[in-house]
């Protein structure tokens, strides 16, 4: 359902194949989306890992670029980034915000504003392979840190020590004595209390 209207829906396999069956009549293609990083590539690019297509696309598409970061240093001082906002304020226009093709076309309508160079374009591009990796990274990440949890609800960490700690696979040492009469006497403490239950 789209705006309360049933829509044809396509499998993921499906779609991906016209996509890249289109892409390919390009030439070093870079893809842009508002906020991308951080939402539209990571979708993406899981969709293309869950039919086995991500290295078919990285053949084909040479970069991402992320409008929302771009657009903050090119435009500094904006009361809102978000596309609707941007392009009233900038291009004194408006349109269909959250229609997938009204979005696509404003952000083109962005993309071309007169102070955004290809210089620009090219400081704020980033290859697939880069979100490939950050989506694993969040996995190994996310791996062991249920291991964590009873360190967690008992007081003994914090969630953030938590989750740097699996961030780099290993903990953290510090010589801060402050942080070691703190960390050591709970861990022993915790441990205690564990092996006595």
């Amino acid at each position: 359902m789209v705006n309360g209207k049933a829509v044809e829906t396509e499998t993921i396999d499906s779609a991906v194949s016209k996509f890249l069956d289109w892409l390919k009549f390009y030439k070093k293609v870079i893809l842009i989306a508002h906020n991308g990083k951080n939402f539209d590539f990571p979708v993406f690019m899981t969709a293309l890992a869950s039919v086995n297509r991500a290295s078919e696309f990285c053949d084909i598409v040479i970069g991402f670029v992320d409008s929302l970061p771009l657009l903050k240093k090119i435009f500094p001082g904006q009361s809102s980034y978000k596309q609707e906002n941007l392009v009233s304020n900038l291009l004194a226009a408006t349109y269909g915000a959250h229609n997938a093709l009204e979005d696509v076309r404003s952000l083109g309508w962005l993309i071309k504003h007169e102070k955004v160079t290809d210089k620009h374009l090219q400081d704020f591009t980033f290859s697939p392979e880069a979100v490939k990796n950050q989506l694993a990274y969040n996995r190994e990440k996310n791996k062991n840190i249920e291991s964590l949890h009873p360190l967690i609800a008992a007081g003994v960490m914090k969630m953030t020590t938590a989750q740097n700690k699996n961030s780099h696979g290993q903990a953290r040492v510090t010589c801060c004595k402050k942080t070691l009469n703190t960390v050591i006497p709970s861990l022993c403490e915790f441990f205690d209390k564990q092996n006595s239950s």
